[in-house]
């Protein structure tokens, strides 16, 4: 005789308490969330019992939806971007939602590609992290009205969870001021990226104000090409810096390897101040000062902003852009020692 594959309606019964208990139950379950009762503890021991499992092909034709998010981004081995990944999955299974991850390597004819491998698997909408100043991409998105958003890198136009970039940069400006720098420079990055361009526009405005001279080095998203790029500039620079600005932790980096390898020590012979403060910030030889972005919180907002506009639907209102505020957190590369 063949047994019957139970249905959430039979853990339900069989526990006393409500299915969607149940549903919430298991999700936070999967989700890696401790248990809120003893109902829920118990509706997941009654789901192990009776061997029931979430049949998510069922699911998805009887609700129209996979109850699964995408998130592209464009190199998930960038300890900044697994970040924001960890907390944008962590809030959308408290939401009730998976999570499915794609890298684009920062190529917008990639990206396109798994748009459609997202699409033909009926994710219910995707947060982009990989978008670039000038594309016309996501407009064609908007015009089938499918539930998409950018995550960190800003467009104009269009619904955005980010950190409010140039006032990243001015904050940085403003404490290296502070600290008697006169001359200074920003590892920038490229001009595609809005994020690091309007940290770099911030950082120049303020210290070109605050200063006597600030130069923008620009590179790719590449520790080997910003080491490259500033191996160059401090080769050619008529004033050496007394400071640099790095736009994003991974070109802390490539600057921290510059200088060691000149004899350059941070802290004592010049200052290093990043954006982003990722887990490793606070753990070089030197600690990082950081201008702090909440990476985590903002995946996790990223998740709810999305999750909503999908459940609302199509006649809801239009979401507003956020920008995080960014934090200051100074450490022993800028506080050693003062400039000036």
């Amino acid at each position: 005789m063949v047994r019957r594959t139970p249905t959430l309606s039979d853990v339900a019964d069989e526990a006393g308490v409500s299915a969607a208990t149940v549903s919430r139950a298991l999700a936070r379950r999967r989700a890696g969330l401790p248990l809120r009762s003893a109902g829920a503890q118990l509706a997941v021991e009654t789901a192990d019992r009776l061997g029931y499992r979430l049949n998510t092909v069922a699911s998805a034709l009887r609700t129209r939806s996979s109850k699964m998010l995408g998130v592209i981004v464009p190199d998930l081995t960038d300890v900044a971007v697994s970040q924001m990944y960890a907390g944008f999955e962590a809030r959308a299974s408290e939401l009730g939602y998976e999570t499915c991850v794609a890298n684009s390597r920062d190529d917008p004819h990639v990206r396109a590609g798994r748009v459609e491998a997202f699409r033909a698997h009926g994710v219910d909408g995707i947060v982009f992290a990989d978008a670039h100043l000038g594309e016309e991409y996501f407009a064609g998105l908007a015009a089938e009205e499918y539930p998409y958003l950018l995550m960190s890198r800003p467009l104009a136009g269009e619904i955005s969870v980010t950190c409010d970039d140039d006032a990243g940069g001015r904050l940085a400006a403003r404490h290296l001021a502070e600290r008697g720098h006169r001359v200074v420079a920003a590892l920038a990055g490229p001009t595609h990226a809005g994020n690091v361009v309007a940290r770099s526009r911030g950082f120049a405005e303020e210290a070109r104000t605050l200063m006597d001279s600030c130069a923008l080095i620009n590179s790719r998203f590449d520790i080997a090409d910003a080491k490259r790029a500033l191996a160059e500039y401090l080769d050619s620079a008529t004033e050496t810096p007394t400071a640099i600005f790095a736009t994003i932790d991974m070109f802390a980096f490539a600057a921290v390897s510059v200088l060691a390898r000149r004899g350059i020590r941070i802290g004592e012979d010049i200052a290093v101040i990043a954006v982003n403060d990722s887990n490793i910030a606070a753990n070089l030889p030197v600690p990082l000062t950081s201008v702090r972005h909440e990476l985590d919180g903002m995946g996790a907002k990223a998740a709810e902003v999305l999750a909503a506009m999908i459940e609302d639907g199509r006649d809801a209102e239009r979401p507003s852009s956020i920008a995080l505020p960014p934090e200051l957190v100074v450490r022993e590369s800028t506080s050693t020692r003062r400039f000036g």
